[in-house]
């Protein structure tokens, strides 16, 4: 946790290299962080260390592919398919929201748009938010804006919001307190203006608080988001055959669906000496993000470097260590460090006048320039782009087009040098012919009404009746009196045990009969609890929904067990059982060998994840089977005639007074020999949170919890550190008065007071 936090610092701060370094630390000594990979990979690609996805230990390149943020992607690969399994599985690892539909139905007179962003300010987004905002007929819509934006006064932010009939501040409301927002306001089609970028709010869109919900500019890619219906484009930049790569729909727009706008200062009184740019030089720009940057395409350009008599590229110093690599890439290249000008960023209006001092403009490929096409064009000087089989590849291709430009998007590495080549002949010839921005707004109104009146195709979601597909819950009360049977909470059906053929099986005989005779659903969690459940651990029937809803979609078992101390204290259940009934470890390895040869329980080390005691869980229809499986193992086993197995399995142990065999023990912990294996995914749920009347070591909270986590990093990384850590944790709270709590239960459980 340490070296990721100094590694975010370190990335925030731009100090790649630090950065870079300290996260490489984290992922050695533990591989399985997602959430790192991304950022190492992002890092590595904003600092121009090529190949990104260098060897690192423990992390294959698989999962460096798998783990790439979405945003990273776009730059990597032209792949859409890979782009869209990228921000699947970020959605699906990242955003745990319980889906809503919050949204009414409602008719207006006008259509009541709204856009949700935190870039209503200058902002590549919000650069282009004027000319599309004014692209509504404001006497057949009328526009909501959300606004979580970073607080500043500047002429943009001025032109965006002179668009708004309402504009709302959502910045310090909840998710949910801004969806419920919106859909007071009753709003017929919600636009979310940031998708999977930097900044983005899903949870107000996973309420579904609009009847239409989409994307649109801040991330130009498939979001993978299922609470997003469309994403606006044009037929040229997303055209129908890579429509299967989205998740969302399209929204077609005329023409391209980058807005035409321009802030650039059209009397700039910018001088190439100020910038370090030899006069009679041909200036080649590139000043996106670095990050943007690929090899091949830097390939690109030292060749043209080479072919092209007194050219020189201008870049971004957007950092060290980006800058120092790049220049050393081009010393492998055999280019002249003054051929390479890094400039300082600059605020936009500056930026647009120093775009004027160039003699053309590189796009990056994959990932295209999007606001800065507009500024390009305005500035007077031709953009070369090359487009592929992405959205966020084929921007330069759609703005190209529009203008009649088409000729300048080229399909190739070599067709884009030779264009590039072309153009610094055209112009020492002064042949070159330059594209003129048409003036116009966006047609984005009368798009966004078609939408509105539109049907849904059958294979979309949809939006007059949401049906959110969530895993349904059976739970069960096993009732053995009239009292019982009188006292089932309310949404437990019954399962009775008045007539119990084989007491001696207790608690297992009513699963089992059950399981035998009913055919289970493979989307349910079952789950069978006796009268003590409810008590134990006070939950209800709407808690436990809840929590199949959060977690339930992920997991095959959600485990609600109390017993957080002994699961803490103990290595395993089986360790556990053995103190409190000795000679159980025993009888549980001899059924162990005839379940599964290898499996040696006192090697175990289990957690609370996958650790449930009794009956304390639900699970779905795989494991249930399984389940009952291992249970006809251990039927069969007990019923034997004069094995050791059953000698032992049927062996009396004495319980708060009663005598019981030991397989009823056992029978408790077959979840724990399935949750031990990888096949199935667990979750705990409020393990540490639940009454302190069932935890008697409730003051030792604290270090159960460690206990705890210590078991649960050694069953991760493997570690002995960490497990010998824990024996120490153990024995310092078992050679205190810890001890003698845990003996006094078990004389108690024995009978010996």
């Amino acid at each position: 946790m340490a070296l990721n936090h100094i590694g975010r610092l370190q990335e925030n701060l731009k100090n790649y290299d630090q950065a870079e370094e300290a996260l490489e630390q984290s992922l050695l000594v533990n591989p399985a962080q997602p959430g790192v990979i991304q950022h190492w990979v992002h890092i590595r690609q904003k600092a121009c260390k090529w190949p990104v996805y260098k060897p690192l230990a423990g992390v294959d390149i698989a999962d460096m592919k798998r783990y790439t943020s979405p945003l990273a992607m776009l730059a990597l690969s032209d792949d859409p398919a890979e782009q869209l399994l990228t921000a699947q599985s970020f959605v699906s690892r990242t955003y745990e929201f319980k889906e809503e539909q919050l949204y009414g139905s409602y008719q207006h007179d006008r259509l009541r748009i709204g856009y949700v962003s935190g870039d209503f300010r200058e902002h590549a987004v919000g650069f282009l938010l004027p000319a599309m905002l004014a692209g509504h007929d404001k006497n057949e819509y009328e526009l909501y804006g959300y606004d979580f934006s970073k607080d500043e006064q500047t002429d943009v932010r001025q032109q965006i919001l002179s668009h708004f009939d309402h504009f709302k501040s959502i910045h310090q409301m909840t998710d949910r307190a801004a969806a419920e927002q919106i859909r007071f306001d009753e709003i017929d089609v919600l636009i979310d203006l940031h998708g999977l970028s930097n900044g983005a709010r899903p949870g107000i869109f996973a309420l579904h608080p609009a009847p239409r919900q989409g994307t649109y500019l801040g991330f130009i890619g498939s979001t993978g988001m299922p609470w997003l219906d469309f994403v606006v484009a044009d037929p040229v930049v997303l055209p129908e055959e890579l429509t299967p790569y989205f998740s969302e729909k399209p929204l077609y727009l005329e023409g391209s669906f980058l807005p035409r706008v321009s802030y650039a200062a059209k009397d700039s009184h910018f001088t190439r000496s100020q910038f370090g740019i030899p006069h009679g030089a041909f200036a080649m720009g590139a000043l996106g993000n670095t990050y943007k940057i690929t090899p091949d395409m830097f390939e690109v350009w030292m060749r043209l470097l080479k072919r092209i008599p007194g050219s020189i590229i201008c870049l971004i110093d957007d950092s060290k260590a980006g800058t120092s690599n790049l220049r050393a890439q081009a010393v492998k290249h055999g280019i002249s460090q003054d051929q390479l000008i890094f400039l300082p960023r600059t605020p936009h209006a500056n930026f647009c006048g120093l775009l004027a001092l160039m003699d053309v403009y590189l796009d990056t490929f994959p990932y295209n320039c999007g606001s800065t096409t507009n500024d390009v064009i305005h500035a007077g000087i031709p953009l070369v782009s090359l487009h592929g089989k992405t959205m966020v590849s084929r921007m330069g291709l759609s703005v190209l087009t529009s203008l009649g430009m088409g000729e300048n998007a080229t399909q190739s590495f070599e067709d884009y040098e030779e264009k590039v080549v072309d153009i610094a002949l055209q112009k020492n010839a002064w042949h070159l012919s330059l594209a003129t921005m048409p003036s116009g707004s966006l047609p984005m109104g009368q798009a966004l009404k078609e939408l509105h009146n539109l049907k849904r195709h059958e294979r979309d979601l949809s939006l007059d009746q949401p049906q959110l597909v969530y895993p349904k819950v059976e739970v069960f009360q096993i009732c053995y009196s009239p009292e019982t049977l009188a006292a089932v909470p309310a949404g437990f059906g019954v399962l009775d045990n008045l007539d119990n053929h084989r007491p001696d099986w207790r608690e297992f005989w009513p699963i089992r009969q059950y399981l035998l005779s009913h055919e289970l659903e493979e989307d349910v969690f079952y789950g069978f609890f006796s009268p003590r459940f409810n008590y134990k651990t006070a939950l209800n029937i709407e808690t436990i929904r809840n929590q199949v809803h959060s977690y339930g979609k992920e997991n095959d078992v959600l485990i609600f067990s109390p017993f957080w101390d002994f699961s803490a204290f103990f290595a395993n259940p089986f360790i556990q059982g053995d103190f409190f009934h000795p000679g159980l470890m025993n009888c549980s390895q001899m059924f162990a060998q005839v379940v599964s040869p290898e499996l040696r329980l006192s090697e175990l080390v289990m957690h609370s994840e996958n650790t449930a005691f009794c009956n304390y869980f639900i699970a779905k229809k795989k494991f249930w089977l399984n389940w009952l499986v291992l249970g006809e193992k251990l039927f069969q086993s007990a019923e034997a005639e004069g094995t050791t197995l059953a000698k032992a399995l049927n062996q009396n142990t004495v319980y708060s007074n009663d005598l019981l065999p030991q397989k009823i023990f056992l029978q408790e912990r077959l979840v724990n020999i399935l949750l031990a294996g990888p096949e199935f995914k667990s979750k705990s749920i409020n393990m540490f949170e639940l009454p302190s009347s069932v935890t008697p070591l409730n003051q030792y909270k604290s270090e159960a919890i460690m206990a705890n986590a210590l078991k649960f990093t050694y069953s991760k990384m493997g570690d002995y550190c960490y497990i010998d850590e824990y024996h120490r944790l153990r024995e310092r709270v078992c050679t205190g008065s810890g001890i003698n709590y845990l003996v006094n239960i078990r004389d108690g459980c024995l009978g010996n007071e």
